[in-house]
């Protein structure tokens, strides 16, 4: 029997695991990457001598090879010319969280929403571990669905933190839990809209039967369009009670015991990179918030300090409106630190408050010491992406936090 052509577009460890779960089935797999021009691409011998059995298409060749399945990657973004005539020749196209999902027998809490979703999958995993089930967390945390799937090992539930680049290429993806927790403007370098980047985050329940169920904050159910969504009360709350109130319902659904849920959160550390106390020195507080890349992360931040603020932002732009933050940046922040591609657009749009630009994070931090006064509080919450100068969030708030205390130890 002829074996069935898969294409795999994007080499990172989704389009890896997906890959390897293919060639688990059976299928000839062809692995592909925009970021291949040719074969001495850095990273092409890598995928090949570590995955035996992957063949290698060059971005400029993929056209040209017939398959029967294309898997695309959530990085990568499908209206992209290449990709578009792909999508028009009618074959299936599915995501890695739609194909690792098809060959998970375990049902599915599955958590998205523009912040706050991998400490929400965080709480979740913790609570329904400690209350005597087995559960793993995977997805955009943890592990690709495709990984939990080629494991092949048995749990009670699968905690998914899901992105809205997931769930895009996933037509039978159906979770028997999911929670949508907020939605504002994000990666509207993606979309074509904020209305579309919402309605893909919507999608989260698009295959919903009698007995699954939605959960979705208060302050979204008058845009919901499930009737039957369960509300969850997080309106003059903090970010922390924001997220415990929607662990503690997903959880109390599944049928965990107040006390048991109430025993974890009491414990459950603050994530690193959000809103991270990580120093405090001479009267004043530094706070690591690396993984704010968005406006509404950002106001998130800066409503829960009190005090004067250095603020240490910017980065990759996303298409946000930086300009609806000026009246709260000029409120709330005692000096501005601008870095990355967006530095110069957000010293005009936030002109009227006091600002300094800088070439990189150890100039961002050395600067934000010397300006630091007894009650203020330095700031990084960058309410933009970290892959203009970093391989991502978490190198930037290292980064940040390593220049702080170094340079403190010297002074």
């Amino acid at each position: 029997m002829k074996k069935k052509n898969a294409l795999v577009l994007g080499c990172g460890a989704s389009g890896i695991s997906a890959a390897r779960l293919l060639l688990a089935q059976s299928y000839r797999v062809i692995l592909s990457d925009d970021r291949w021009s040719n074969s001495n691409s850095p990273s092409v011998p890598a995928a090949l001598n570590h995955h035996p059995g992957l063949e290698l298409a060059l971005w400029a060749d993929i056209e040209k090879v017939p398959f029967d399945l294309f898997v695309i990657s959530p990085g990568l973004d499908p209206r992209v010319e290449k990709i578009a005539s792909l999508k028009k020749r009618g074959t299936p196209f599915v995501s890695e969280l739609e194909l690792g999902s098809r060959f998970c027998q375990q049902p599915v809490v599955a958590i998205t929403g523009t912040n706050g979703k991998t400490t929400v999958t965080e709480m979740v995993t913790a609570i329904l571990n400690n209350a005597g089930l087995s559960a793993t967390a995977a997805g955009n945390i943890g592990e690709p669905l495709c990984e939990v799937a080629l494991r092949a090992k048995r749990c009670d539930y699968l905690v998914c933190e899901v992105s809205s680049f997931q769930l895009e290429h996933s037509p039978t993806f159906k979770p028997a839990v999911c929670a949508v927790l907020n939605i504002s403007d994000d990666h509207l370098d993606r979309y074509d809209s904020f209305e579309n980047y919402a309605l893909t985050k919507w999608s989260i329940f698009k295959n919903h039967s009698h007995r699954d169920v939605l959960f979705v904050s208060d302050e979204l159910m008058p845009v919901c369009p499930w009737p039957q969504a369960i509300s969850v009360t997080t309106q003059s709350s903090t970010i922390r009670q924001k997220n415990e109130a929607f662990a503690s319902a997903i959880s109390k659904h599944i049928g965990v015991s107040g006390l048991a849920i109430s025993n974890t959160l009491q414990s459950f550390p603050e994530p690193t990179h959000r809103r991270e106390k990580f120093l405090h020195h001479n009267g004043v507080t530094f706070i690591n918030d690396s993984k704010s890349t968005n406006c509404h992360a950002l106001e998130n931040a800066l409503g829960e300090i009190s005090g004067p603020v250095i603020l240490i932002a910017g980065g990759r732009d996303k298409n946000m409106d930086f300009a609806r933050l000026e009246n709260l940046i000029h409120k709330r922040v005692k000096h501005l630190i601008l870095m990355g591609e967006t530095r110069h657009k957000l010293a005009v749009l936030w002109q009227r408050t006091p600002h300094t630009l800088v070439d990189n994070i150890g100039q961002a931090a050395e600067l934000a010491i010397s300006l630091a006064l007894p009650g203020d509080t330095v700031l990084l919450s960058p309410a933009c992406a970290s892959l203009d100068q970093f391989t991502d969030y978490k190198q930037r708030g290292n980064l940040f936090k390593e220049a702080i205390c170094k340079k403190i130890t010297k002074t």
